[in-house]
């Protein structure tokens, strides 16, 4: 559904996109966390627009996966980018992600009834979890996190506590109307600042950002 939109160059979050592009612009990360990376939306983008930055972008779905190496490619950013087969989650292990044909971007850890009400979650695969705190060693660096992760943002953020404490970070997260005060209430509890919202995707930064 989204290829197909942005193929026929229908505007898609052109406002998050906006948006993220430029607090990135003010905050200058040395590095991008794509978490939960789809087929590369985000990763290209910010990519193209920062040749400089290290990019680790996470998509655990592998028909998902093999889109987004194969638009890293397209664009000139195979050998820029690293990708994850992982889900990011509070606890090492493995669970089944459920997945809606129809559409790469919904798929989920994190179903809720009326997500599986109206969704087709024909196709279900196991796939790896991991705690970002324990995969990827990082202190002292700045970071810009992009998290997408359909409802699974809570259980996300738990395993990245240390990341997030220990780094200056700008982050871009998704949220569901369930997970929204409890996510505003983890980042104000780690120091951070919130720089406003765009539909279902709340900004926060832990230091100060002058934007145009």
């Amino acid at each position: 559904w989204l290829d197909l939109r942005l193929i026929a160059r229908v505007e898609f979050e052109t406002a998050q996109l906006n948006r993220f592009q430029s607090l990135v612009a003010a905050f200058q990360p040395t590095r991008f966390l794509d978490c939960g990376a789809n087929f590369g939306l985000y990763s290209v983008l910010i990519g193209q627009a920062r040749a400089d930055l290290k990019i680790e972008a996470f998509e655990p779905v592998d028909t998902t996966r093999w889109k987004l190496i194969a638009n890293l490619g397209l664009n000139g950013l195979i050998d820029r980018v690293k990708v994850h087969p992982v889900a990011l989650s509070n606890a090492a292990g493995q669970a089944e992600i459920e997945i809606d044909p129809r559409s790469s971007g919904v798929a989920t850890l994190s179903a809720t009834l009326e997500e599986r009400a109206r969704r087709d979650f024909a196709r279900r695969q196991t796939v790896p979890l991991v705690r970002l705190d324990d995969y990827l060693n990082l202190k002292d660096e700045r970071l810009a996190l992009k998290i997408d992760v359909e409802g699974h943002e809570l259980a996300a953020l738990a395993g990245m506590d240390r990341t997030i404490r220990d780094n200056q970070c700008l982050v871009q997260v998704e949220t569901r109307d369930h997970t929204r005060a409890a996510v505003q209430a983890w980042f104000m509890d780690h120091g951070y600042t919130a720089l406003g919202m765009i539909a279902e995707d709340a900004y926060y930064a832990n230091e100060p950002l002058v934007t145009i």
